[in-house]
Order: C-alpha cells, then structure tokens, then sequence
C-alpha cells in the first residue's frame, strides 16, 4: 500500500493587471477539480491500494501578481500539511504560469520546496496549463511534468489521469525517466493556436501516440503564457520516457514551432518524426540504474539556431550548445 501526497496550487498570473492577487481571492475547495479527479485513478493503474493525503486544495481566477502575504501562507499551508506526512509519491496540479511580486516563478518554487522536503527518490509528478513558462527549476525538481493536448483545454481529467499513470510508472520502475526539453525563444497570443484547427494542428496530433509508444511517459507542448512578465520565457517542448531515445524529433519539433509564425492555414508536417523505441516499462530488469542517454539532461537546451529559425544562416551559427544542428559532442 502507498502513501501518495496530493495538492492544488491554482493561478494564472498577468504581471500587466493593475490589481494584486490577495489571499481572499484563492477559495479552498472540499472537492476535486477535474485533474484531480483523473490522479485518482491511481490505485487502479499501479494495481493496489493507496492512502491519499490531501494537502491543498486552493486556486484563484486569473489576476494579478500574488501578493507576498498571500503566497508565502498557501506555500507554508502545503509545506506543513506535506511535513507530517512520508509519502510515497506527490502529485500536484499546477498552472506553471504563476507569479507573486518577490517570486516570478511560483511553480518552480513550490516544486523545489516539495523536492527538499521529500527529499531525492520520492517521485514528484506535476500536471501543468498549455500557458506553463516550464524553467529549468522546474525541471530539476519535478521527475516528471504533463501538460494538455488539447488546446482550448478540454481533457483536465485525462492530464490527471496521465499525470496518475507517470506516478504509476515512476513507483513500478523505481528510478527516474529522462527528460529532454527544449526551450524557443517564442512568445504568442492564443490566436490561431486551437489544436483542433490551428497551424500546429498538424504537431499536436502526434502527441497523444507519440506518448502512448513503450516507455513514453509525457509528450508537451508549453505555450509560454503572454500574459506574464519573467524571466527566460518561452516554449518548451517536453518529452519524458523510460526508453532509450524519446519519441520525437526535438529538431523538428522546434523547426514546425517556429515555422508556424509564417502560417495562416495548417500545413502538413515535414520532416517530424518517430523514432524507434524499443525498450518497455515492464519487467524492471536493469532500469533500476538508468544510464543517461545522450540527448537527456536536467536541463533547459535553449534553442537559439538560426536554421532552425529561419534565419539566412547555415548550421555553424548556432548560439546554444550545437545540438540544434546535431553538431556537438558535448553533453554538459
């Protein structure tokens, strides 16, 4: 039987509103939103049982900066609820978007806070918003990050529910997955960006069977929210997994990102996509000692290459660390 800590911590900030973010603005709520009702579906997933401890519950519409006041009390209230529990594993719902006027990276916070108080083998998975500013602290602290793949976001239980089944996967294996995450130095408005019809409709679709593939744990897109002032924002595409070499191209990826800014109408995708992988969850034989792959990292790559962005460059003026280009050796 596992003990698995549960949390809410719900906000999307616009650092333009005129108006704070008080205390009085965030209700706690006695019942599940939508993505923790699909983390309940754990015990089914891991097949056995798990005590629940809920921690917090606490969102608040979209406004301004939170005051200090206010985040430092929600942050003490989920650290102590979390301080006298041992748990197994933490699940958390958070926006990813969420800034208080000492803090512009809220999620990242609360997510390194959690780490250090669980300590460094407890598996941290966080569901995000499609509006996430995903940081490298971010990325550090939590073993595995989940975002929508729909946009406007209509699949909240379906983020719980696979946000339950990395939990499940993360508890089973017993080790973390590798995790690749690319940031553009991109910034949009939601117009044109439904994933149903907009112009990376064509991407989006591959990200639910791209996930799905053997030891696939999440595939996301993370549209950096417009609305917030912080620092290096942008996107990020993500990919976690259990497997040698993650599903998809992070090159193409990033090319039909950046590509989309020319588009008015959806195009087929060029150049994307799988790639091979092989290696299944399930049985654990050697995942208990995860060698790096060469791709993974802890880190943001930050993609800076001009080719990639349409620039009248070649490969060799790549501004980040080669790999854009698949030019560097160097895995630092």
């Amino acid at each position: 039987m596992r003990t698995i800590a549960v949390a809410e911590f719900w906000h999307e900030t616009n650092s333009f509103a005129d108006s704070p973010t008080e205390l009085g603005h965030f209700s706690h709520s006695a019942v599940d939103s939508p993505v923790l009702a699909g983390m309940r579906a754990l015990p089914q997933l891991l097949g056995e049982e798990v005590v629940w401890q809920d921690v917090l519950r606490v969102a608040a519409p979209p406004g301004g900066l939170i005051a200090d006041e206010a985040w430092q009390s929600l942050l003490g209230e989920l650290l102590d609820g979390l301080a006298g529990v041992s748990p197994d594993g933490v699940l958390l719902s958070l926006h990813g978007a969420t800034a208080a006027f000492s803090e512009p990276d809220v999620t990242g916070a609360v997510l390194s806070r959690v780490r250090h108080l669980v300590g460094p083998q407890v598996p941290i998975v966080a569901a995000l918003d499609v509006h996430a500013n995903v940081t490298a602290t971010m990325l550090q602290a939590a073993d595995v990050l989940l975002g929508p793949h729909a946009y406007p976001t209509t699949d909240q239980q379906s983020i719980g529910r696979r946000a339950a089944q990395a939990m499940a996967d993360a508890l089973k294996v017993g080790a973390r997955p590798q995790v690749s995450a690319w940031k553009l130095p991109l910034i949009t408005t939601d117009e044109g960006q439904d994933t149903a019809d907009g112009v990376l409709a064509h991407l989006w679709e591959h990200f639910p069977t791209a996930e799905s593939l053997p030891g696939m744990v999440s595939v996301a897109l993370f549209r950096a929210s417009p609305w917030l002032d912080a620092p290096a924002l942008g996107w990020v595409f993500y990919q976690a997994c259990y497997c040698d070499t993650p599903a998809l191209d992070e090159r193409a990826v990033v090319r039909a990102c950046w590509d989309s800014r020319r588009r008015t109408d959806p195009s087929p995708l060029r150049g994307l996509l799988y790639r091979q992988v092989s290696r299944p969850l399930y049985p654990l034989d050697d995942l208990e000692e995860l060698p790096l792959a060469a791709w993974a990292g802890d880190m943001v790559h930050p993609c800076h290459c001009a080719a990639l962005m349409g620039a009248e460059a070649d490969g060799d003026d790549c501004a980040g660390c080669g790999r854009c280009c698949g030019r560097s050796t160097d895995q630092g």
